[in-house]
């Protein structure tokens, strides 16, 4: 991770506060779609930090690397933490 203007004190921080976020995104079987990203837009501009997590259903036939990028491009948000099934995007 790495924020533009933002110490590793504060990335830490918002690593500790993703840890401790629930997820308000599902990515299923339909993919990463239209929907789900400004589902995720909307969330971001609101509470600036989102989890996304990507159901078994999507993950059989997709790579998950592949889809944190997506996410980040598509919501034009920072990838705060990556685990798992789990995605956490932040903006600013």
């Amino acid at each position: 991770m790495n924020i533009p203007n933002m110490t590793k004190e504060q990335e830490q921080e918002l690593k500790t506060r993703a840890k401790l976020t629930k997820p308000l995104v599902w990515v299923g079987k339909n993919g990463i779609t239209d929907e789900i990203i400004e589902q995720t837009k909307t969330f971001l501009k609101k509470r600036k930090m989102v989890k996304v997590k990507l159901l078994n259903s999507y993950v059989e036939g997709h790579d998950k690397k592949i889809a944190a990028m997506e996410l980040v491009l598509k919501t034009e948000s920072h990838l705060v933490d990556f685990t798992g099934f789990m995605i956490t995007l932040y903006k600013r």
